[in-house]
């Protein structure tokens, strides 16, 4: 039986709550908010981490120090130099640590992965319009700014579909601010090595859109999120459109935690973090 702590019961933390109890090999013992200590009783064996942004690291730390696996929501730390601590803190400690991208749980997203193997890329386009008031009422959420929160989950999709994906570099930034909610709200990248480009808007009235566009010699590939599924020249290729994508991603998402924590392995990326402080520099 895998034992888990919930650090912060807002609702990415309800979320976990729901998937985990699809899991007989797991059982929820501890949710701690705001007070995360409580979440790291000596029952709990594995720690979930799904506090505000800016907690991430230092909760992830704790954790480790108390002898738990950890798996930390995204964005899992606020720099490179930071998570490469947790890294560095879970080997030294033989603890599983986890990076949470759950993006890269979406099923389109990961044939795409296996398609565009070896694949020449020519171009991307990856396009995320949603109303951020619909899924956070939290106001730690603008104080993180459209990158930092929705924007790290496009940039774990690029990287991990694209070949190269680490010699990825961003070419410029246009940020759009609010002084209303003191936040980033939409953005503009350019990359550099590729001839891509990524476009976000927070605050999107409409229709709501998120997919990706990859073109390649041999066709062009849309990753679309929203419906779970890949098309390869307008023609479907593969999805998953049973529930709702976020909910399918997270209990994909615990099942590979499961197997990692069960073969003694972590699960971290640097490269999210990486083109975060080619646009936010430390």
């Amino acid at each position: 039986m895998h034992t888990f702590g919930i650090a912060g019961y807002g609702t990415i933390g309800r979320l976990y709550e729901e998937v985990l109890r699809r899991f007989p090999s797991c059982r929820l013992v501890a949710v701690g908010d705001p007070d995360s200590s409580a979440a790291m009783t000596h029952e709990v064996e594995n720690v979930i981490i799904a506090t505000p942004p800016s907690t991430h690291a230092a909760i992830a730390a704790e954790a480790l120090r108390r002898g738990k696996n950890v798996l930390v929501e995204k964005p899992p730390a606020g720099s490179v130099r930071e998570a490469e601590g947790l890294i560095a803190m879970a080997r030294s400690a033989g603890r599983t640590l986890f990076f949470g991208f759950h993006a890269r749980y979406n099923v389109a997203v990961q044939r795409a992965a296996v398609e565009l193997r070896g694949r020449r890329v020519e171009s991307f386009h990856a396009v995320y319009r949603e109303n951020v008031r619909k899924y956070h009422t939290n106001a730690w959420v603008f104080r993180e700014g459209v990158l930092r929160d929705s924007g790290v989950n496009v940039l774990s999709i690029l990287t991990a579909v694209l070949p190269g994906a680490e010699l990825l570099r961003i070419d410029g930034a246009d940020l759009q601010h609010s002084d209303e909610l003191d936040s980033d709200v939409a953005v503009r990248l350019r990359f550099g090595g590729t001839c891509g480009v990524l476009e976000m808007d927070w605050l999107e009235p409409g229709a709501e859109a998120r997919h990706v566009d990859v073109v390649t010699g041999g066709g062009t590939f849309r990753i679309d999120i929203i419906t779970d599924s890949l098309y390869l020249d307008g023609r479907l290729a593969v999805t998953d459109n049973r529930t709702e994508s976020l909910d399918r991603e997270y209990t994909r998402m615990i099942a590979d935690f499961i197997g990692h924590v069960e073969g003694g392995r972590s699960c971290v990326s640097l490269n999210e973090l990486r083109l975060l402080e080619e646009v936010y520099p430390c």
